[in-house]
């Protein structure tokens, strides 16, 4: 067999519900109705017998019943009371079975309830645990694997979690039950039934290690299947223009059979265990079955009483296959669960100390001191983002950073957020190191406006809204007016039905200009005092791109701004320009020097994308 992710341990099977135990235990009362409700069941299973006994022994035979008390023998015995036996023993199989449905419907609506609320809590700590983790994360995350981890996985959990402890809860004591029972009809013959089981421990066993271990892999080569699918799907464009849907066809078609052959190694797995079960399960019945015709035939037990051994040999048998099966489900389950035991185990990068301050109101000053960022390429190799990065800005100036592309530019916006902490150095805000302060007030003071603006399903308000989640209609229209935001869908219709117009999954149903207009209008909802400009005229034409920067900077006209941006419409509305190269600063001062010194920064690329309206 192809060597794949080891077979989960008991150590890890503890770990995963130590960790996510607690969102179980917060369903207790729902347990213990669960729980209940099992309890009747297995009464039930307990008494199904019974009524065979007395129609075989008293009915049929007229013989006596050992196990009653002795004032009730002769109502049993009597032959003229067969007819109200028969009757009685009828009324119970109806009255067990209902007795036993009633309880049945109880252990499944609060193990299901227990179950949803269970995977809906745990979600949301992945969720929420998944935002918390920094950039450097995401940036070497597929994020196809941890949708499947957020879905696929956290449904898989919940049989680790729930539905595997009540069921195992269940058979345990089912076994246990018929087991006591067996002995005390018959310690021979019980005996002998039960010693199958170590048996079918041992089978049961000798699989599971094999079928954890292709489940496993499995998931893992499912999830690369939807990392895969996720990056088709957002590049779809680029799909068709380059036709690459047969190469792209081919990479899928190579993992899905990768996907495909672990899950019918998986499937043959669980094929054999279950035919050799049932070959270990039948030798024990009939094992019982000869030895128990020849305790009849020399009168040592009745015909009745072998019927219900037999079945409760059945019985007990048949929850032992049920927990093989079970078993198979908690290892697939245990992958799935280390799957996100792993995720929840990601630190983030970026942490909030003990006692951080608030950052102080008004437009803040910036330093950077001796400042270095790195980071690992895929490979593993350590790349210089900034190297040695000095500066001194004082509130409420606006900068242009220049430079090529892979300067440090982009890298240098993302320390003044704490979107990823500095290797060395300092990053200071109004004269506190960005981590000294506590990231909420310290995020909440910037505003960021990228290349590509992030929009989500929903409306047009809906995505304004982000910027202040406390903020009124008025506020809202008041902030798309100030965005020119009618302008931007032709200055047709009212400004409430340009609002409530939805964008579609990442803004698709508007054009570059007009969610750059929506990003701009969310931002000046936040009344941001450090603004981030990351090239935003990138996707407009040169008669925009003056226009729109303008608009941004008299809108916020006491706010300390940087600018990354290649066009020559900023280069009038800045205070002064720093210019990087492969992230060390190499020249700094009013634009017109800078431009005397490096004229070749005077040279404009193309505009790229959609125009706007």
């Amino acid at each position: 067999m192809k060597r794949s992710t080891p077979m989960p341990s008991l150590s890890l099977l503890r770990r995963i519900v130590g960790r996510l135990g607690p969102h179980a235990k917060r369903q207790r009362w729902r347990f213990l109705w669960a729980f209940l409700g099992t309890i009747g069941v297995i009464a039930g299973e307990l008494a199904e017998p019974w009524p065979l006994k007395i129609v075989f022994d008293s009915v049929l035979q007229h013989q006596p019943v050992h196990l009653l008390p002795d004032a009730w023998r002769p109502f049993f015995e009597a032959e003229e009371n067969s007819l109200w036996l028969l009757l009685l023993a009828a009324a119970s199989v109806l009255v067990i079975a209902v007795f036993t449905g009633i309880c049945s419907f109880v252990r499944e609506l609060f193990s299901a309830a227990a179950g949803q609320r269970v995977v809906m809590s745990v979600r949301e700590e992945v969720h929420s645990h998944v935002q918390r983790l920094s950039s450097d994360f995401h940036v070497g995350a597929r994020h196809g694997d941890l949708l499947m981890r957020l879905t696929g996985d956290l449904v898989l959990v919940r049989e680790l979690l729930v539905d595997a402890i009540l069921e195992i809860a269940r058979t345990l004591l089912l076994i246990v039950g018929m087991a006591v029972v067996l002995v005390c009809m018959h310690p021979m013959l019980g005996l002998i039934a039960l010693s199958v089981i170590p048996v079918l421990a041992f089978v049961q066993h000798w699989f599971q290690a094999r079928i954890a271990v292709v489940s496993t892999e499995q998931r893992e080569n499912e999830a690369k299947i939807a990392a895969h699918t996720g990056e088709m799907l957002a590049a779809m464009d680029l799909v068709h223009t380059y036709q690459l849907e047969e190469q792209l066809g081919e990479q899928f078609h190579a993992r899905n059979r990768k996907s495909l052959k672990s899950g019918l190694r998986g499937t043959r797995l669980q094929a054999r265990l279950s035919r050799s079960l049932e070959i270990a399960l039948a030798g024990g019945v009939a094992v019982t079955l000869f030895l128990g015709a020849r305790q009849v035939e020399t009168h040592a037990m009745t015909a009745g009483s072998l019927l219900v051994l037999l079945s409760y040999v059945r019985n007990t048998y048949k929850p032992l296959r049920q927990l093989s099966q079970r078993a198979a489900r908690v290892a697939k389950s245990a992958g799935a669960g280390s799957r996100i035991l792993e995720l929840l185990e990601v630190e983030p990068s970026v942490v909030e100390k003990a006692g951080a301050l608030d950052l102080p109101a008004g437009p803040p000053s910036v330093d950077l001191d001796h400042v270095a960022v790195a980071y690992a390429t895929p490979a593993g190799e350590p790349v210089e983002a900034l190297r040695d990065v000095t500066f001194h800005v004082e509130p409420g100036r606006r900068v242009l950073l220049l430079g090529s592309n892979g300067a440090g530019k982009s890298t240098l916006l993302s320390l003044f957020p704490r979107l990823r902490d500095v290797a060395a150095g300092a990053v200071r805000l109004a004269g506190h190191d960005v981590r000294d302060l506590k990231v909420a007030s310290l995020r909440g003071a910037i505003g960021l406006l990228a290349q590509e603006p992030a929009l989500f399903s929903g409306s047009i308000a809906d995505n304004i809204r982000l910027g202040d989640g406390d903020a009124t209609d008025a506020e809202i229209a008041d902030a798309a007016r100030r965005a020119g935001l009618a302008r931007a869908f032709g200055g047709e219709g009212d400004l409430g039905a340009i609002l409530a117009r939805k964008v579609g999954e990442r803004g698709r149903r508007l054009s570059g200009g007009q969610r750059l207009r929506v990003a701009l209008a969310r931002l000046l909802l936040r009344r941001p005092r450090l603004v981030l400009l990351d090239e935003p005229e990138a996707a407009l034409d040169a008669e925009s791109r003056g226009r729109v920067l303008r608009e941004i900077l008299d809108a916020l006209p006491e706010a300390t701004v940087f600018i990354v941006a290649h066009h020559l419409s900023a280069h009038d509305l800045v205070d002064e320009a720093i210019v990087l190269d492969r992230g060390v600063v190499v020249d700094r001062g009013p634009l017109a020097t800078i431009f005397e010194r490096r004229p070749e920064l005077l040279r404009e690329p193309p505009a790229t994308e959609e125009f706007a309206q």
